[in-house]
Order: structure tokens, then C-alpha cells, then sequence
């Protein structure tokens, strides 16, 4: 279906397991559907096996209907393809004398090596289904959804790409899973995706702020928003996720703008893009499961 008759639009935030996208789509019935990324790894204890038999359904739906999947960051961890070099290890020094490797993505939260072996199973068809971002007109205005966003200082330094060209979103679809997007420290104070040079599945959206692409909008994932679904750049900023909190400006950087926060799922919140307009919808959510263990 091409994109200009994509009347109506849903996009899902982070799935981390849940099931509820289906009952968005059967209330919503849209024409295209944007998966935020972050497929697996569960805050709602949901069971690993039960999170990848969600994942393959989520892409037999985007096999055979219009939608985009977009990767996350717990997508990529599980993927077996990031890792420090072995040249940059000091085999000499007992691991935990070697201090914090960003690369080590058993340190990353939610890492399970059952989740892996799976991911690793499925890395063919979930690379092939799968991509970094995708560029969507909306009202005249180009939007970019990638799961964290996409920082000038990261496409520039990292990919090696340049945002004049007309053909970089195709150059940046092509690259592979890689150390590129991984955890990239940008500063001393960066523990959590807090830099500008941090990567597009992981940069925190205060830090996005600060070095958005010129011209374009973002719709992202990535960072909880308790308030649903939000636009940062309306919305006043005690109602911003939290964390992290080490951006120094006062009021909103990214003149006029958007960055659409999608991470609300879990509050059943999601996005609809219809005649040239974007609106936060919610659903009403299922009794959570019982708690007990997400990875087996």
C-alpha cells in the first residue's frame, strides 16, 4: 500500500511482551501499523516463552499487512551481535576489576540468555522484517519514528552519514545490528542513553532535544512516560519522564519541533494518525498477569 493512501495510521510503543496491540488494531482497524520496537523483555512479567510467541506474531502480522518494525534496544541485546572487541579485553584483569563495559550486554537490564538463544534463532527473519527508522509525512510536515530518535552528533560521528543527503534514511536502514547501536557513552555523567551521541536505540529524549535533525519531527519509544502518550514539546515539563535529569536548559530547545513520546503501552496508551492529526488514544487494559518468572 503506498503511502498516500495511508488514511489512518496506529502507532504502538514499546511492546515488551504485551498482547494488547491486537485489541488496538481490532478497535482501531487502521491502514498502517508503526511497531516502536523492544518486542521482548518483559516489566509485567510476562514469560519469555510467551513473549516470543508474541514477537513471531507480531511479525506474521507485519508480513501480511502495511506496517513498519522498528528496532529496540532490547531487541538488538538479545541479537548476539553486540559486543567489545576482543582486542579491547585485558584478559589479564578479572572481569570484575575491569569496570563498566556499555558493550557487555549481559550488564544491560533485562538481558536473559533464554531470551538470546531464541533471538539468535530468529535473527534472519527478525533483521529482515525489521529496520532503524522510517520517515512519514504528516500534514506537509516530515516525521521520523525510530525507536529512541536520531541525534545529528550520532548520525554524523557513528554512522557517517549526513542528513543533507537525499538518500541517508536508506543508507542508515542498510547498516546492520552492530556496536553502532549500542550503548555509546557520550560523557562521564551518561549512564543511562543521556548524551547527544548516544545511539537511536538508546538516546533519552532531553538529550534528543538538543540535537534533533533540522526540518524533521521525531515520533519515539524508548523512555516511559507515565502520562501516556506525549508531545514534549507541549507538554509542560514537570509531565516529562523523569529521568534523566542532567540537561541543563530550562525550556523546550527544539524551537517548533515535535518529539511524540510512545512508551505508554503500559498504561494503555498508543498513538493514531489520522487527517493530517496526531492523537493520543487509550484502551482499557487486561488484569496483569501473575507475578513469576519473565524469562522461562
Amino acid at each position: 500500500m503506498g503511502e498516500k493512501e495511508l488514511k489512518k495510521i496506529v502507532v504502538l510503543g514499546d511492546i515488551h511482551g504485551r498482547t494488547i496491540w491486537k485489541d488496538i488494531i481490532k478497535k482501531e482497524k487502521p491502514d498502517f501499523v508503526v511497531f516502536m520496537g523492544d518486542y521482548i523483555t518483559s516489566h509485567d512479567y510476562v514469560e519469555g516463552k510467551v513473549q516470543l510467541q508474541n514477537l513471531d506474531e507480531i511479525m506474521d502480522y507485519h508480513e501480511s499487512h502495511p506496517s513498519v518494525m522498528l528496532r529496540g534496544n532490547h531487541d538488538v541485546q538479545h541479537l548476539g551481535k553486540i559486543a567489545t572487541p576482543p582486542e579491547e579485553i585485558d584478559e589479564s584483569i578479572p572481569r570484575r576489576d575491569r569496570g563498566f563495559d556499555f558493550n557487555d550486554v549481559t550488564r544491560w537490564s533485562g538481558y536473559s540468555e533464554f531470551l538470546e538463544a531464541r533471538m539468535i534463532e530468529r535473527y534472519d527473519r527478525f533483521c529482515k522484517d525489521t529496520q532503524w527508522a522510517w520517515v512519514h509525512d504528516i500534514d506537509g510536515k516530515p516525521y521520523i519514528f525510530s525507536h529512541a530518535g536520531i541525534s545529528t552528533k550520532w548520525l554524523a560521528d557513528t554512522a557517517k552519514l549526513d542528513y543533507k543527503d537525499p538518500d541517508w534514511i536508506d543508507k542508515l536502514n542498510a547498516m546492520p545490528v552492530s556496536n553502532a547501536f549500542s550503548f555509546i557513552q557520550g560523557n562521564r555523567y551518561d549512564w543511562d542513553g543521556s548524551s547527544t551521541a548516544q545511539s537511536p536505540t538508546w538516546i533519552r529524549p532531553q538529550s534528543l532535544a538538543e540535537a534533533m535533525i533540522p526540518g524533521y519531527n521525531y515520533v519515539v519509544g524508548h523512555t516511559p512516560s507515565s502520562n501516556g502518550c506525549i508531545n514534549m514539546r507541549t507538554t509542560p515539563m514537570k509531565e516529562w519522564p523523569k529521568k534523566p535529569e542532567n540537561h541543563e536548559y530550562t525550556e523546550w530547545p527544539g524551537g517548533d519541533q515535535d518529539i511524540w513520546l510512545t512508551d505508554a503501552l503500559g498504561k494503555g496508551s498508543y498513538l493514531v494518525i489520522e487527517d493530517g492529526n496526531i492523537e493520543p488514544r487509550t484502551i482499557e487494559l487486561p488484569e496483569p498477569p501473575k507475578r513469576r518468572s519473565i524469562w522461562g
